[in-house]
């Protein structure tokens, strides 16, 4: 079974085919995906995203999206206006699930805290596990 993250690759996806809309002088510059606003016509005018690889307008997604990971509480992609307003959707793989992520863990950090030897920094007593299973093969 293929398992996939919504919405994270589909935004990355329709942000390639929207660089390719670049030009200073478009007439229909492309949206930002996260706020739905016109993105400067220059590129690097704009912002790169701390969470997808692909790029926000500067002057409000940018530095909201600095002052929220400084905070360490960043805008949920499902939250972007791209995904809201249904301009990405989940790719269903063939034979696969899409999982659509709702729980950022924030509990886990917020528990008990612990001091590591030879240091003074206070670090979380939980742990994160992975765990990568194979399954007939997938």
């Amino acid at each position: 079974m293929m398992i996939t993250l919504f919405p994270k690759a589909e935004l990355e996806t329709r942000w390639t085919e929207d660089r390719k809309l670049f030009c200073p002088a478009a007439e229909h510059p492309p949206l930002c995906l996260r706020c739905g606003r016109k993105l400067d016509g220059h590129l690097m005018e704009n912002a790169l995203s701390r969470y997808a690889n692909v790029m926000v307008c500067a002057n409000y997604c940018g530095s909201d999206e600095a002052l929220r990971d400084f905070s360490g509480e960043p805008l949920p992609l499902r939250e972007w206006y791209a995904v809201k307003t249904g301009l990405v959707q989940p790719e269903q793989p063939e034979g696969g699930a899409v999982l659509t992520p709702i729980c950022n863990f924030k509990e886990i950090f917020n528990g008990p805290k612990k001091t590591m030897p030879l240091s003074s920094i206070s670090i979380p007593e939980s742990k994160v596990l992975y765990s990568r299973s194979d399954y007939n093969g997938h």
